[in-house]
């Protein structure tokens, strides 16, 4: 069972139809960012859709391989199916994969090339949302410190002669210089940043030369980026306040006029039990909860938090996207189709996150169409005393279960979001952000259902570009 509603017709086909409508409508130029597994790899393209055969002729890159692609792709313009096509590349190697539309502007999709590299993208009419994706890409690679493993030219590298393989830095401080550079000309860190960091990595290789003993060299200032794992334990930073925590659960099953739900009440009371003995959170837990209730709960936060506060608002039960406004709805105990007095719209939900004097709110919807609540995500590098500026900054984010899509409710004790959510949460050891806590739950609900979880800010409720802390206390 998904956690969405029946009210009217299928909006997930409805707006997969309008969606191809709009490409066909519009001047047919598509835009395309795309990573590896791993982020190691990023694609960008670009391409041309002609309405009347509903072909579409595109371009990739391999970005900062040299590697230049052409092809074509077929599909249907009846909003059931994406596009399916083929390319080849100027290095020799050929590709392919398939796009699916998911919302009124674009959508995903996958690709494989002959070499075994593996790709998820984006792809869309909005080149400034698809641009942004992009950017978001190669932040994440340049936080993996690894250069691009392209399965090519790691067979290609088989063959080489001894002395092309001894071009490469010898040295870990002389390939932390390298890829510093790197990350400067491409612009992902500023001359700031980088004049800091390769005098951090000078520091160390003349440390070293000097025969500095162990302890000198950890105590020296090393290159900090994003870091592919949570902190270790025991590295909670003592300089940061982070502040106190709350967090307002909700679990509907029980509904009185739509679909029951079997595991929305296990997935509150199991996220609920979570946050106060592990991360030390005071919880509010509403069980089958209607909307007055949920109201009520909401302005008592609003009046009781400050600025020193963090606030998570976890939502699981059903959700429904109306089509003509665009606007997403949680769906209380008491709700009744076709009748919207007792429903949640996202305008009322970002009014109350505006109205909060929390610094810091998160939003995690497990329901039916919540991704209308976020836009694309912004994810900064984590250098230098990133946790700070974290703490410091106003965040208004949402973690979702899916886009504009039903999501799936459990078939045993949690749904596959949740549960999901409740591991990443557990295998926390120290301080880990929510960008973080995302990239821990997108690949296994994917793999689990057919939905795709999102993170963002909030539109226009405040966000300040900081992002939400969870620090583990037991």
């Amino acid at each position: 069972m998904s956690r969405s509603v029946p009210l009217l017709r299928s909006p997930a086909i409805a707006a997969a139809a309008l969606a191809v409508a709009a490409l066909a409508l519009s001047g047919c130029k598509v835009f395309m960012s795309g990573h590896s597994a791993d982020y190691s790899i990023i694609v960008t393209g670009t391409g041309e859709l002609d309405p009347a055969t509903d072909t579409m002729q595109f371009q990739v890159v391999y970005e900062g391989l040299g590697v230049t692609c052409t092809g074509s792709s077929q599909g249907r313009s009846d909003g059931v199916q994406g596009h399916t096509g083929g390319y080849t590349c100027t290095d020799g190697r050929s590709g392919g994969g398939k796009s699916q539309v998911t919302h009124m502007q674009g959508g995903t999709g996958f690709m494989t090339d002959n070499c075994g590299n593996a790709f998820e993208y984006v792809w869309g009419i909005d080149a400034g949302a698809i641009t942004a994706a992009g950017d978001q890409y190669r932040r994440m690679n340049a936080g993996k410190q690894a250069p691009a493993a392209d399965k090519c030219a790691l067979a290609k590298a088989k063959t080489a002669t001894p002395a092309t393989a001894a071009a490469a830095p010898e040295t870990p401080e002389e390939q932390r210089l390298a890829r510093l550079k790197k990350l400067y000309d491409d612009k992902l860190i500023d001359d700031a940043e980088y004049k800091v960091q390769k005098q951090a990595v000078l520091n160390r290789m003349l440390e070293r030369a000097q025969g500095a003993t162990a302890a000198a060299t950890a105590a020296a200032p090393a290159v900090t980026m994003a870091p592919a794992e949570p902190m270790k334990a025991g590295d909670i930073p003592a300089n940061v306040a982070f502040g106190r925590y709350h967090a307002l659960v909700i679990g509907n099953d029980a509904y009185a006029h739509l679909p029951k739900l079997k595991t929305a009440r296990n997935d509150a009371k199991a996220v609920a039990a979570l946050l106060e003995k592990d991360y030390g959170f005071s919880v509010t837990l509403l069980l089958d909860a209607g909307r007055a209730q949920i109201i009520e709960n909401l302005d008592a936060l609003t009046e009781k938090l400050g600025a020193e506060d963090n606030l998570v608002i976890y939502y699981a039960g059903h959700g429904w996207l109306e089509q003509d406004s665009a606007r997403g709805y949680w769906l209380p105990i008491d709700a009744q189709p076709n009748r919207r007095a007792n429903w949640i719209s996202n305008t009322t939900l970002t009014d109350t996150l505006s109205s909060l004097r929390a610094k810091h709110v998160m939003v995690i919807a497990d329901s039916c169409f919540s991704g209308a609540l976020v836009r694309g995500a912004n994810v900064g590098l984590r250098a230098g005393d990133y946790w700070r500026r974290m703490a410091a900054k106003w965040t208004r984010v949402a973690m979702v279960s899916g886009g504009l899509e039903p999501v799936a409710d459990g078939t045993d004790s949690h749904s596959p979001f949740a549960k999901a959510l409740i591991g990443a949460l557990q295998s926390n050891a120290s301080v880990m952000d929510g960008t973080q806590l995302f990239e821990k739950v997108r690949r296994p609900v994917m793999l689990a259902a057919k939905q795709t979880p999102q993170y963002s800010d909030v539109r226009q409720a405040g966000h300040d570009g900081g992002d939400f802390l969870f620090v583990r206390r037991k």
